[in-house]
């Protein structure tokens, strides 16, 4: 089990683990790269006989849900159950149309196209739109101009892949380069690369800029990415380090540095797990 936690938390590509947050009504979005958006919502006044409709909306955008059975007749028509968004409406016949539970849901595909699917039971595909922001660093809010609107669930599925936030401005051939030597365990670990670091300076310590070396989601990473963050302590050549894994995260947690200048060791300590990691000058 410790192992299965040191590949998950440290080396995993994020395609397979993506982050899912459940939220409050008018919260705002967690950061990273949204792929996906769904809610739960129960209107009052989505019933027979009447026009009702509640929104999802987040920064410019919104999606409306509207439900329309003011003139339906029983067992011969059937309600006008919508959804609109981005200039497009298209119909949504698995709503329920009598003031139960539905379910909408936005994915965005690797091309940024937006699918939308709803349903009262399931969700069922209703459309495809190109337009539709998604929803990073927004707030998501749903709410109705009449009627009782119940919201069980507002959930927020985020994929860090784009490590582009990651850039920083510095030159790499002005670097000292760390290259990896070796790990206390590193057979089970299964790191993500034999990295290769820059130790670029900051005004409380240091920053590790990605150079090369990495096998696990190694199309994601560029030259010129920060790897990692070391903050000086009382302790001479003793750090806090915040460690930034395969996939982009922050790894959790209270983690340290040492760096040997007269040694040319640079080692990484991840106590929780156990795992230590040094680098040498090269």
């Amino acid at each position: 089990m410790k192992y299965f936690l040191i590949i998950l938390l440290l080396f995993l590509p994020l395609s397979l683990f993506p982050k899912v947050f459940y939220l409050n009504n008018g919260d705002s979005v967690p950061s990273g790269t949204v792929s996906a958006v769904e809610t739960r919502v129960k209107l009052s006044t989505a019933r027979r006989g009447k026009l009702a409709h509640w929104v999802l909306n987040w920064g410019d955008d919104s999606l409306m849900v509207r439900f329309n059975s003011r003139n339906v007749v029983d067992g011969i028509d059937e309600p006008d159950l919508t959804i609109s968004c981005c200039g497009q409406t298209a119909s949504a016949p698995g709503l329920n149309s009598n003031g139960g539970w539905n379910s909408v849901a936005v994915e965005w595909t690797s091309d940024s196209t937006a699918r939308v699917m709803a349903g009262a039971e399931r969700l069922g595909h209703v459309m495809n739109l190109s337009s539709l922001n998604r929803p990073n660093g927004t707030t998501l809010c749903v709410s109705a101009p009449s009627g009782k609107l119940t919201v069980a669930d507002l959930i927020v599925e985020t994929d860090d892949n784009d490590l582009s936030r990651l850039m920083v401005n510095c030159v790499p051939e002005s670097f000292e380069v760390w290259k990896y030597l070796d790990s206390t365990d590193a057979a089970s670990a299964r790191l993500g690369g034999a990295y290769r670091l820059g130790l670029m300076p900051t005004a409380d310590g240091y920053d590790l800029i990605y150079l090369g070396g990495a096998r696990v989601n190694s199309s994601s990473w560029r030259q010129g990415m920060r790897k990692a963050s070391l903050t000086s302590t009382a302790y001479q050549g003793h750090y806090l380090l915040q460690w930034i894994d395969a996939t982009g995260r922050t790894l959790p947690g209270e983690h340290y540095a040492t760096l040997n200048t007269r040694e040319k060791t640079l080692t990484l300590d991840f106590p929780a797990f156990p795992l230590t990691l040094r680098f040498v000058r090269e």
